[in-house]
């Protein structure tokens, strides 16, 4: 049968996206179905879509949908990902003429300005419902292929450099003890790929595992897992343990897929209390946007405390459709009262063009990291066999951040420990973990504040660029921005 693949739409209400785009069918008097993650449509519905949609290109397909799945084994991340992955769909699809008769496969891309006129369709009622094209609950971008170098090399510098992550390192291996107190991070996300071979130290050292991690999708189809279908969580996790390599990392598997359906907020939630309340986890990383307040996640931020003598902080992405917006801002939780908002920007310190936000409500909790040409870990079943990819995104910056903060927590462990003082266990607390960003780890020259977004640089405090490496002044510089609260 004649097909075009095309991938389902993320909206606030999934349901009310399938509504319009039934009325649509039904009204040029076309059939539509979903399976598996792509609506199966006939070739004139699909050219309306992509109108509709302001799509430039379409992908054409002669395909059974065993094949497709075998094409796309994980679910699309959004309709503007799938046409940047539209090259690498042609990749996988084989042969016709070495495919039998009975599963024919090709793929083409049909520029639609040169073979349909450009004209407006009159849509049904249906179409003037609101509606949230451009939000996946999970964003992160494929680093582009004509990447300048440069921003390749400043990006792996970031970790490898001893200047800057890597110097951080050498100061806390002069510090860390075999049997400290670990911080403990909670990922919200796509899950975790625990065979990954980049992960496998972590894995040894029972910092990432089955154990620790809950499956909170509870998939109808077989035994709940943590395996990752999109590779969000992988990257995500990897992240976070390359910036603090000792924290004790629990997943929380709270989609099957980078778009939101109408039980993930529920899910969300849930995770939510769990990470505080039975992991009894530090920080909460979520690299997820919505484009509205979500009720039953701001119920449960707002009783994030549970035991009030153990705080949590919380970071969350501020979203990556800056550009596609008039009056762009964060979007939720980022933007909510009890979490930080992470943005992106380049590996100059330059706030990253897709950024979302700031928080204009809260202009104290604006902070950006690097979220640009990161090389992460990607299941490589989703990544024609690579183990590595290149990515962007608030979503990349967002466990960075988090990983920050697992250092600064870490060092004040440390120093507690030690008998340290004055004590910095304020530290632990969203209002003191600000103060020691905005005291501790800032540029006098900060490119990005007059952007919004201020730009944290972690080696000011640990590394020794700013101040001596030496542990009690680290100490001291941390009370000094605590004593202000």
């Amino acid at each position: 049968m004649i097909v075009y693949a095309f991938p389902s739409i993320s909206h606030k209400d999934m349901g009310r996206e399938h509504e319009y785009i039934n009325a649509l069918a039904d009204h040029h008097g076309q059939a539509t179905m979903y399976e598996i993650g792509f609506l199966w449509v006939a070739p004139e519905m699909a050219v309306l879509l992509a109108q509709d949609y302001d799509m430039q290109n379409i992908v054409a397909a002669i395909i059974s949908p065993l094949t497709c799945w075998r094409i796309m084994p994980h679910q699309t991340f959004s309709v503007i990902i799938f046409w940047d992955e539209e090259e690498n769909l042609r990749a996988y699809i084989p042969d016709p003429q070495s495919m039998n008769g009975d599963d024919p496969a090709y793929i083409e891309a049909t520029n639609l300005s040169e073979v349909f006129p450009t004209c407006k369709q009159t849509l049904s009622s249906a179409s003037q419902q609101e509606r949230n094209l451009g939000t996946t609950l999970f964003g992160y971008q494929n680093a582009s292929a004509g990447a300048d170098d440069r921003a390749n090399i400043g990006a792996d510098d970031f970790f490898t450099d001893a200047h800057h992550m890597k110097g951080v390192q050498s100061f806390f291996s002069t510090i860390r003890r075999p049997h400290q107190r670990r911080v403990k991070i909670a990922v919200l996300d796509t899950g975790l790929d625990i065979n990954h071979p980049l992960l496998q130290k972590f894995v040894r050292s029972k910092q990432i595992g089955e154990e620790l991690g809950r499956d909170f999708t509870r998939h109808p189809l077989g035994e709940p897992d943590l395996k990752d279908n999109t590779g969000h969580g992988t990257a995500c996790t990897h992240l976070l343990l390359k910036t603090c390599p000792t924290a004790v990392v629990y997943t929380a598997k709270i989609s099957n897929q980078s778009t939101f359906d109408e039980k993930t907020a529920e899910r969300i939630s849930e995770a939510i209390q769990t990470a505080i309340t039975e992991w009894e986890v530090d920080i909460i990383s979520m690299s997820l946007s919505y484009e509205y307040e979500v009720e039953i996640i701001d119920e449960a931020l707002k009783n994030r405390q549970g035991d009030k003598k153990r705080p949590v902080l919380f970071f969350a992405a501020s979203g990556n459709f800056g550009k596609d917006k008039d009056e762009p801002s964060a979007g939720f939780p980022a933007r909510h009262e009890n979490v930080i908002c992470a943005s992106s920007s380049t590996h100059q310190g330059n706030k990253s063009d897709f950024n979302q936000g700031p928080d204009y409500m809260n202009r104290w909790k604006n902070f950006s990291i690097i979220g640009e040409n990161l090389c992460v870990a990607f299941p490589a079943e989703l990544n024609r066999g690579n183990y590595e990819k290149r990515v962007s995104g608030t979503s990349m910056a967002t466990p960075i951040m988090a990983g920050i903060a697992a250092l600064v927590l870490e060092f004040c462990n440390i120093w507690k420990e030690r008998g340290g003082r004055p004590t910095l266990e304020k530290a632990a607390t969203m209002q003191g973990m600000l103060q020691i960003f905005h005291g501790c780890m800032l540029s006098n020259s900060n490119s990005s504040s007059q952007q919004g977004h201020l730009n944290l640089v972690p080696w000011y405090l640990f590394d020794g660029s700013s101040y001596t490496r030496d542990y009690a002044s680290v100490g001291n510089h941390i009370a000094e921005a605590l004593r202000r609260l």
